[in-house]
């Protein structure tokens, strides 16, 4: 499980919109029923982990550059 969630780290680290489709990977192994379900919570820990390792790494990356943790480097014109 390491792995998995080292991957949606990277993942989530290589653009911040992607990290709205993360927690369905957790949702989708809390939801599944043919394993144990210590195993499941103990996974569900792991990915969810990795997913709070990237948008804390965009959120401290973007307080050293911009100066502030939600400033994306975007402005209003660039969103519509």
């Amino acid at each position: 499980m390491a792995g998995a969630a080292a991957l949606l780290t990277l993942a989530g680290l290589t653009k911040v919109t992607g990290m709205v489709f993360t927690p369905p990977f957790v949702l989708a192994v809390l939801a599944e029923r043919a394993v144990p379900p210590r195993t499941r919570l103990g996974a569900a820990v792991a990915l969810a982990t990795g997913i709070a390792m990237a948008v804390a790494i965009h959120l401290i990356w973007n307080a050293y550059r911009f100066g502030l943790p939600f400033d994306f480097g975007y402005d209003a014109s660039e969103t519509v």
